[in-house]
């Protein structure tokens, strides 16, 4: 694995353009399906200088200090370069449709393109995402946040066929496939691009691998043995056939716009903090959902725009939320407070354990004309 080769990504090709027409009118969106992909080719060569990083400080040791270390640096380099290898042909199945646009020298490995430190780190959190939705070893975290939702769901719902569930920010595509295997008709909604490419391929052509989600996380390990974690995806064979289950790419603030009043049901899973204004996010619930209709909700309050320098962020607390919902005429039903991990570490002696809210809403209709739709 060798940086041989360089290209910018400052301006997209015509070809990737003309592929996309849909797509290359939201221009935030189609830079970053692109640099996406970049990133995704760029794998092999992020990942040869991650490993010369780790050489050059391991060569500033002291002979005295090198033979204290535990495990001789050549062959632990080459099995992190076979793990990554093996990485890098799981991430090149999944976007193999995208690829046309790359030349064949692009897809070697030992291309580079001049990629931004934020896409580098999407990629590799998406390998920990698929660890969390798609393999038995993260089933515990599945656990910890679905849960609480399905029953929610039997509950409310005790006869599921033909009742309608919309799942906004779905992810990689798990909850919605647990919400359709218990017989509702589901929908799940992703905004990111680059994460539609990934349920196309889930729910296509999804195939048994094995891959090592934790090769760039270095610290908190317990063991040495713990960066070559492995696991294999998927745990189950998702089968569109047999379920009712669709997905839309697109922002849900005003892709189903035309919708209104159309949902049995609204499930929001780690969602509800991830946009700019919640109090939106909370118009459109309400306005989606049928009179009588159920939202359930189960995450913590992280607001990811908080902070972020140009970005408006409307951070509330949870009684504030309840507070909003209440008053545009939610009725509060449930609510209880669950732990839950979020991608976490085999072994790591650092996890980020998340309080998160459940809490299920009827939508009352006694303001069904007061509501605003985005």
């Amino acid at each position: 694995m060798k940086n041989q080769s360089s290209s910018s990504i400052s301006s997209i090709p015509q070809a990737f353009l003309a592929k996309r027409p849909k797509l290359a009118s939201d221009k935030d969106e189609l830079r970053s399906f692109y640099t996406g992909l970049c990133a995704t080719v760029n794998y092999l060569n992020d990942a040869a200088v991650f490993l010369d990083k780790q050489e050059r400080d391991l060569n500033s040791l002291s002979p005295f200090q090198k033979s204290l270390l535990k495990f001789e640096w050549a062959p632990k380099r080459k099995r992190y370069e076979e793990c990554f290898a093996a990485n890098f042909a799981f991430l090149l199945e999944i976007v193999k449709d995208e690829l046309d646009i790359f030349a064949p020298k692009q897809l070697d490995g030992d291309y580079s393109f001049n990629v931004p430190s934020r896409d580098v780190s999407k990629i590799r959190s998406a390998l920990r995402q698929f660890k969390r939705e798609w393999s038995a070893e993260g089933a515990h975290e599945r656990e910890a946040s679905y849960a609480p939702l399905l029953e929610g769901l039997k509950k409310h719902f005790p006869q599921p066929q033909g009742v309608k569930v919309l799942v906004p920010g779905c992810g990689l595509g798990r909850l919605p496939f647990e919400i359709a295997s218990l017989g509702f008709a589901c929908e799940g909604n992703e905004f990111s691009v680059q994460m539609q490419v990934c349920l196309k391929y889930i729910f296509s052509r999804f195939e048994p691998t094995r891959i090592f989600p934790s090769l760039n996380f270095t610290m908190n390990m317990v063991l040495a043995e713990d960066i070559f974690e492995s696991c294999v995806v998927p745990d189950t064979k998702p089968d569109l056939s047999k379920l009712s289950l669709t997905f839309k790419q697109g922002n849900f603030l005003t892709e189903y716009s035309s919708s209104k009043g159309k949902w049995d049901c609204l499930v929001t899973c780690y969602f509800i903090d991830t946009g700019n204004n919640v109090l939106e996010y909370l118009q459109c619930i309400y306005s989606l959902l049928k009179p009588g209709g159920i939202w359930l909700n189960c995450g913590p309050l992280l607001y990811h725009k908080s902070g972020v320098k140009g970005e408006i962020s409307i951070d509330l607390a949870m009684d504030e939320i309840f507070f909003a919902a209440e008053k545009l005429g939610f009725k509060i039903l449930d609510k209880s407070t669950t732990q839950g991990l979020y991608c976490s570490q085999k072994n790591s002696m650092m996890e980020y354990l998340y309080k998160n809210q459940y809490f299920a809403c009827v939508k009352e209709p006694k303001f069904l004309d007061k509501v605003p739709f985005f």
